[in-house]
């Protein structure tokens, strides 16, 4: 729908107002609530929930990945599919991981359509998503809105490769960081290093480095290591951290602080704080 606004009427009487179009502006709206989800420009070409779906069809029907979940947020302006893989991964030999894919779209312009690869641990369901910067690597990609048959097979063949190269990277950064002696005094420093600076911040360091110590989801071979520590910053950010909804949480994981304590912590451990 078009954008108006109101302007004074250079032809009325003081007070009057008449409506002007604004150029290339245009609301996205839904035909069934009439509800407005945002402010577009002329080039936005909405991209319909089936589409996603049809996408993620040709991973799923092909044997490589199931669908686990389908939801929205944000009363409908963003849309998740989740798929798993059957092949899951091991970190440090015994430290079990589920692959996922998460397909996100949004109908308000504020997000392109995406693939997010995100690893979840056995343990405790931390989702153990990292961004690494190895070339060819990515942990996130943009989705092409193809027409045609051949385009949405070529993307589903390529989301495949990326998503193997990114579970292949995954395993060595983790393996590197379950390597990677770290005492408490290593740690602290860590979590000063990536925590804002704010009156609460000592008493959240004293819980991560409690959960670090004494959590159940972590095995006593890593309490000492580098990725006993991603681990114990995980679980702090994804389950003990008061949160406003399981809809805020799920953003903050995947977007949010949560994500980006997870690869702050992630980038000084893996380059030896």
């Amino acid at each position: 729908a078009p954008v108006f606004h109101k302007i004074p009427d250079p032809n009325g009487k003081s007070g009057a107002f008449i409506e002007k179009q604004v150029k290339d502006r245009f609301v996205v709206r839904r035909k069934d609530t009439w509800d407005d989800f945002g402010t577009v420009g002329s080039h936005y070409h909405p991209f319909q929930n089936r589409e996603a779906f049809e996408f993620c069809d040709y991973l799923v029907e092909s044997g490589e990945a199931k669908y686990t979940f389908a939801g929205k947020a944000k009363n409908g302006r963003k849309v998740v599919l989740v798929m798993q893989f059957p092949d899951g991964l091991q970190v440090a030999g015994e430290d079990a991981h589920d692959l996922y894919a998460l397909l996100r779209t949004s109908h308000d312009g504020t997000k392109a359509i995406s693939i997010a690869v995100t690893p979840v641990r056995h343990a405790c369901t931390n989702v153990m998503s990292l961004s690494l910067y190895s070339p060819g690597i990515k942990q996130r990609w943009a989705v092409q809105h193809t027409s045609t048959v051949q385009g949405k097979l070529e993307e589903a063949r390529d989301t495949l490769k990326l998503t193997s190269r990114y579970a292949e990277e995954f395993k060595k950064a983790a393996d590197q960081l379950a390597a990677t002696d770290m005492a408490i005094a290593e740690f602290e420093t860590v979590l000063k290093k990536i925590l804002p600076d704010r009156p609460k911040t000592p008493e959240v360091i004293g819980r991560i480095q409690g959960l670090l110590q004494n959590s159940p989801n972590i095995r006593d071979e890593h309490r000492a290591t580098a990725w006993g520590g991603m681990n114990a910053i995980t679980e702090y950010f994804d389950w003990k951290r008061d949160t406003r909804s399981p809809e805020a949480k799920f953003l903050a994981t995947m977007d949010g602080v949560n994500n980006q304590m997870r690869n702050r912590a992630a980038t000084l451990l893996l380059r030896g704080r």
